[in-house]
């Protein structure tokens, strides 16, 4: 007679063998302006969640200043030794398209996935007057030139617009495929997070004919240039969130609000790629504006954190990373999210003539063809 086979691997004292551990998933993550502020604040946050025997995050800090993305990578592998190898920099300009394909041919060509896209980085004007840069786009599909001559385009655009808004703009469009194909290999959505600000309620509308302010100059000012380009994001944030195809083939439009103030689950699934926006509040601490002057640098460490309203960094993160790992806000799209939970946005926020307005200038600024890109989009 044959011995029969144990049902179960034992040790030779005839104790059966542990279980199996189970398999580890990483969650591969790009943030911009990950070196310091709220972006290495939600860098920390992600990776103190993280059991790396079961779950683990592998972050990518996206930053102009290579010198302090290094720093910011030394401070997170020191504090999380067992994540050491799933933490990195890259370099990347906001306010340069240029540099802004590089990183996305780069960050693909390292063979990564990608799970979330936390669209964080961002400046705060220091000037009385407008600084105009001229942007210029990388690639020109839509703009007709001379035979033998290189296609160019050039913008002329405020310094806040061009590095809030475009830039993550541009970003976002050229990992969108990445994120999709992400999404479709593993079943589960991936996820965009745009980082607005409640100052978007100061911007009546954004005036894509004046964005160097050529036309009116009356119409700067220093908070009204910032609340302008956090308006832009929440339009694109809502634009693509109409657009993006469901996770599953069938799908209703935007999942409702639910009574706790979260986006509630589509019942007949989640998008493909959620995208939301949300705001940290005042945090006046996060480096954003120090580069201005000693005295505003002393106002915002010193003075401003004693405003009832004013939150610390730590606080801040919150909702950034609520958004970012939540179940229910991965299988909404298309909102704003402020105290951690769905909040009503500005009346201008629901132009939606300004939708379809953003998305074709911002496609054309960068050179891409506005309805070949929105066919990206839906496939």
């Amino acid at each position: 007679m044959s011995h029969s086979k144990h049902s179960e691997r034992s040790h030779f004292d005839g104790t059966p063998d542990a279980a199996p551990p189970p398999a580890t998933t990483t969650t591969y993550v790009i943030i911009t302006g990950g070196n310091a502020g709220l972006g290495f604040s939600t860098a920390d946050s992600l990776l103190s969640t993280a059991t790396p025997a079961q779950h683990r995050f592998h972050i990518t800090l996206a930053c102009r200043n290579e010198e302090k993305a290094k720093d910011a990578v030394r401070k997170l592998r020191d504090t999380h030794p067992l994540l050491a190898d799933f933490v990195e920099s890259m370099k990347l300009d906001l306010a340069d398209l240029g540099s802004v394909k590089k990183f996305a041919e780069e960050y693909e060509g390292k063979g990564y996935p990608l799970h979330l896209l936390l669209n964080n980085g961002g400046i705060y004007p220091s000037s009385k007057t407008p600084v105009i840069i001229d942007v210029q786009a990388p690639n020109v599909s839509n703009v007709a030139v001379a035979e033998g001559s290189t296609p160019t385009k050039t913008t002329r655009l405020e310094q806040t617009f061009a590095t809030n808004y475009l830039g993550h703009f541009y970003l976002t469009t050229l990992l969108l495929p990445l994120l999709k194909r992400t999404a479709r290999e593993r079943g589960k959505t991936t996820r965009i997070v745009n980082v607005s600000s409640e100052l978007h309620r100061f911007a009546p509308s954004v005036d894509f004919t004046n964005l160097d302010y050529s036309k009116d100059p009356t119409a700067y000012s220093i908070r009204g240039s910032y609340a302008t380009s956090k308006l832009a994001m929440m339009y694109e944030t809502i634009f693509l969130a109409g657009w993006i195809p469901p996770l599953s083939p069938k799908m209703s439009d935007h999942p409702p609000i639910n009574d706790a103030g979260v986006p509630a689950a589509s019942p007949k699934g989640p998008p493909l790629v959620s995208i939301n926006s949300c705001t940290p509040g005042f945090v006046p601490t996060t480096q954003m504006g120090n580069d201005n002057s000693r005295f505003n640098a002393f106002m915002s460490n010193h003075i401003l954190t004693w405003l009832p309203f004013a939150r610390t960094i730590e606080q801040g993160t919150r909702c950034i990373v609520l958004c970012a790992t939540s179940p229910l806000t991965g299988e909404g799209s298309g909102h704003y999210m402020k105290d951690c939970k769905a909040c009503e946005p500005a009346k201008t926020y629901w132009d939606d003539s300004k939708w379809g307005e953003c998305w074709r200038w911002s496609c054309e600024a960068c050179g891409l063809d506005p309805d070949e890109t929105l066919e990206m989009v839906e496939s």
